[in-house]
């Protein structure tokens, strides 16, 4: 495998990412740390557009890079950063949405293929299990306490108007473990989410 030598836009756009994580907990809220963070970046804050459909403390940011210029290989930097410097976590279950089944599968592979640097970028996270919808549906208790977890899924896969979509969305008994032992709280938003899916 020949390494991957990182320009310096892309290690720009990497500390830009950690830089607004670590900003999201200076300030505890997600608005704040973007207008912190542009300002500390580029000498002028931008204003933050919140989405309705994210709790108001969810960050979220796009980030423009060229045709070319190494998407997949940032994104998967990416999760390092989202587990060591916002979530502050071992392990994560991470919903990597891609425009096409082509695309979906060319980025399974290669995000399974230890010799590839989109991978060998992934798993400086740790112990990384890479996944479609399909495998996900049987995911074990084990595999999300000992890995992070890469769901690789098109944005087709969850529009319910989709007849091969609704699949998603189908009850799946062998999933039930994962809801056992949940607070009144995650049942409460779980039935509310139930609810928004119909």
């Amino acid at each position: 495998m020949t390494a991957y030598i990182a320009k310096e836009y892309q290690d720009q756009v990497l500390e830009s990412v950690k830089a607004y994580f670590q900003a999201c907990h200076e300030f505890t809220n997600a608005s704040t740390a973007f207008y912190v963070t542009t300002e500390r970046l580029w000498d002028k804050g931008q204003t933050y557009n919140s989405l309705s459909s994210f709790a108001p403390d969810m960050p979220y940011f796009c980030l423009r890079v060229p045709t070319g210029g190494g998407k997949t290989w940032l994104a998967s930097k990416s999760v390092t950063l989202v587990n060591k410097h916002f979530l502050k976590v071992s392990q994560s279950v991470v919903l990597w949405l891609v425009p096409s089944k082509t695309i979906r599968e060319q980025t399974i592979t290669a995000l399974k293929n230890k010799q590839h640097p989109y991978s060998s970028a992934l798993r400086e996270a740790g112990e990384v299990t890479v996944m479609d919808i399909e495998e996900a549906k049987s995911i074990t208790r084990s595999t999300l306490l000992t890995s992070t977890v890469v769901i690789v899924a098109t944005r087709q896969a969850f529009q319910v108007e989709e007849e091969e979509s609704r699949k998603v969305y189908q009850n799946n008994g062998a999933l039930m473990h994962h809801f056992e032992h949940l607070t009144e709280e995650q049942m409460i938003l779980d039935k509310i989410m139930d609810s928004t899916s119909l």
